[in-house]
Parts: structure tokens; sequence; C-alpha cells
């Protein structure tokens, strides 16, 4: 335990707490909440996810060829190394990447991702409206995933999305 006052650069709740944004306002609790469930949480889930939709997959009848070709891979290399799993065993499994890469690209775990637009650009949408992102705004795009099939939302943190 840290004295009171002395830093401590390995205490992660405690860096949190002190941090800073660039215009000086310190985090709020509600942010060092966000930030600790996002750390503690965010890749449970991601892998969990990644690894369930990858075993599917595989299993799926029009996959055997993948799934034997991944098998007969995985049984090589673990005899190789004496039936050992660790990071640089799995990392030869060339096979198995390929499937879990396959997996990340038709089941992405993410619901959202944000950008931050360093220059306008335009965007233009399946009816062939334009709208301009203009610099500086957060822009969001739905995971396909996630789609719903509705119109995306026009809204951005910056406003409405100018119609061209």
């Amino acid at each position: 335990m840290s004295e009171p006052g002395v830093r401590n650069a390995d205490d992660m709740l405690q860096c949190l707490i002190d941090s800073r944004y660039k215009d000086g306002r310190g985090t709020t609790e509600t942010e060092v909440v966000g930030m600790l469930v996002s750390a503690l949480f965010a890749g449970q889930h991601t892998s969990s996810s990644t690894g369930t939709w990858t075993g599917a997959r595989l299993l799926a009848d029009d996959n055997a060829a993948h799934l034997r070709a991944a098998v007969r891979e995985q049984q090589r290399i673990m005899a190789r190394h004496g039936g050992r799993v660790d990071y640089e065993v799995l990392q030869e499994m060339e096979a198995l990447h390929r499937c879990v890469k396959e997996t990340l690209r038709l089941h992405p775990p993410t619901m959202v991702l944000l950008r931050h637009a360093h220059r306008s650009f335009v965007v233009r949408n399946r009816e062939g409206e334009e709208y301009e992102v203009p610099e500086g705004c957060t822009v969001a795009s739905q995971s396909s995933r996630w789609r719903t099939g509705g119109a995306a939302s026009r809204r951005t943190p910056c406003g409405q999305w100018a119609r061209r």
C-alpha cells in the first residue's frame, strides 16, 4: 500500500482517479467506474463471443473441411510441443488463426466503432443522399452485426450533419 501523498504508478485505480483531461478537468467518479468496468469486462466479452462463434461456424456442415484442417493442424503442432498449449504454440496455428479472423469478419464483437474526423468528408447513403461530416466531429459507425436495417441516426455529438 502506498504512503499518503505518494503516487504509485502501479495502482490503476489511483491513476484513473488522479488523471486529468487535456483541458485540466479531473475525472469524475462515474467516468472512473465506467473505465474500470470497460477494462475488467470488455476483453472477457469479446473473447468469449469470438470463441463461441468460431466453434459454431466450424461445426456447421458447410465448414467441415475447415474444421478438419484446424484439428489436424492442432494435433500436429501440439505433438511437436509435447501437448503444451501457450501463446507461442497458438501463434503457430495458422488454420485456426484464419478461422478466427473470418469469424471476426462475420461476427464482430463491437457494437459501435467511434472515430474522430481529422478532416471534413462526405458520406453517401444507399439512397444517394450525401452528408458532410465536419472536421472535429466524432463519428459512430455501427458494426454489421448490430445493424437493424433501419435508417442510421444522422446526429453526431457535433450536431446535425449538413445535407448536401
